[in-house]
């Protein structure tokens, strides 16, 4: 193979933020087309899954899976990630665990803390790609190695998915209202109590476009009239393009959402404790589902699009 094909793919390709950018290859052909083909065949994803508890002193346990072109998975340990030839890595996911279950001691690799700070964690910031670009916390608290991945890979641009459970720090808080406000950012998940400057805040992310899934699991965080309302509007406004998901407990009654729905073409299934109305726009390739339903005394509820 020609080697300038090549070293251009290597190096012009290596700047994209979106490993998807790289899959469409028909405007390419002969010599350039081929460069690209083995710029991705040695390309792979990473996930990488760290533990917030530990067995042995001063280690955590780290599991890094290694995806390739062929969606086949492998296990490699921190030692063979830190040495892998740069130009080839991305990283799509990080994962900050409470701890493994359902897992023998065997399977787990344990790593030195200063390790993980010093080495793998700027590493791992270095390649995060675009596109899917997911940083899960199961747990937050004030640890060193909380903190070093909050400040490492929470603020990058590039983050589009993000999951947040327990109860968070100051940290977290200021961090988070001001990715909302500022930053691109497609789906959030939220668990544990958060304060009511997110109820506020949430609309208007959703509002602006940035925000296409928002799920609030077993958080003091409720759905509101507000949220419903903002998500039903954009999705009329985009004409049934926008792909949408919001999903929470709720205090909204049946008569709320009848408000919010009332000047639209619906279908309507109505019992003393379910809801369910579908609204639907000519031609438009997402019909929108709003349901609610009531479980141990709690009503949950559901804003999602779903393919005509």
């Amino acid at each position: 193979m020609d080697i300038v094909p090549l070293l251009f793919a290597e190096t012009v390709f290596g700047l994209l933020p979106s490993v998807k950018l790289l899959r469409d290859t028909s405007a390419l052909s002969g010599c350039w087309a081929d460069a690209t083909d083995t710029y991705v065949s040695k390309m792979s994803l990473f996930q990488i899954d760290i533990s917030a508890t530990t067995t042995k002193k001063g280690q955590h346990c780290c599991e890094i899976t290694q995806w390739s072109d062929a969606f086949k998975a492998n296990r490699i340990t921190v030692d063979q990630f830190l040495k892998l030839n740069r130009k080839y890595v991305r990283v799509a996911s990080v994962t900050y665990k409470k701890e493994w279950k359902y897992r023998f001691e065997s399977d787990l690799q344990y790593v030195p803390l200063e390790v993980i700070i010093d080495k793998l964690i700027p590493f791992t910031a270095e390649h995060f790609c675009g596109n899917p670009t997911t940083l899960a916390f199961d747990m937050a608290h004030d640890a060193p190695l909380y903190t070093a991945l909050m400040q490492n890979l929470a603020s990058l641009p590039q983050i589009q998915s993000l999951r947040f459970a327990t109860l968070p720090g100051q940290y977290t808080h200021t961090f988070l209202l001001q990715k909302l406000r500022k930053q691109h950012l497609k789906e959030l998940i939220l668990e544990g109590n958060w304060t009511n400057d997110f109820t506020l805040a949430l609309p208007k992310t959703i509002e602006s476009g940035r925000l296409k899934e928002l799920i609030l699991y077993r958080s003091n965080l409720t759905v509101t009239k507000k949220m419903v309302k903002t998500v039903v509007n954009k999705w009329k406004e985009s004409g049934g393009k926008e792909k949408l998901l919001l999903y929470g407990s709720t205090s909204c009654s049946g008569s709320d959402l009848n408000a919010i729905l009332e000047c639209s073409e619906i279908e309507v299934e109505i019992n003393e404790d379910d809801y369910s109305r579908v609204l639907k726009l000519d031609n438009a390739p997402y019909q929108l589902f709003v349901e609610m339903w009531k479980m141990d005394g709690k009503s949950t509820c559901r804003v999602e699009t779903k393919k005509t």
